[in-house]
């Protein structure tokens, strides 16, 4: 589905986004934005994935650093935010966002 389509989809059925992802498989994407150069990939990655053990890294360029998160690990995201907010500036993170 291309994200025109599910922008239209989203727009049009009052369920939203959620039954979008659920309905066709789509996941979640979290972007973490880097705090410094001296941001820790490696350990940001092991830390998401002690949450979310089939998390998948889309990218690491840049100021940025995106994973796609299965719908079924929802239930994991509360303990993984207050991981990371916690954690935040000993592993070089300046934000994040979850779509």
């Amino acid at each position: 589905m291309s994200p025109l389509v599910l922008f239209v989809f989203i727009r049009v059925f009052p369920a939203g986004l959620d039954y979008a992802q659920t309905r066709f498989g789509v996941g979640y994407n979290l972007t973490l934005v880097k705090q410094s150069a001296f941001c820790k990939h490696r350990d940001i990655t092991h830390l998401i994935r002690k949450f979310v053990p089939d998390c998948t890294v889309l990218t690491s360029a840049g100021g940025e650093m995106a994973y796609r998160l299965p719908f079924d690990s929802t239930p994991q995201f509360a303990a993984l935010f207050k991981e990371l907010e916690l954690k935040r500036d000993a592993l070089g993170i300046g934000g994040a966002c979850i779509l």
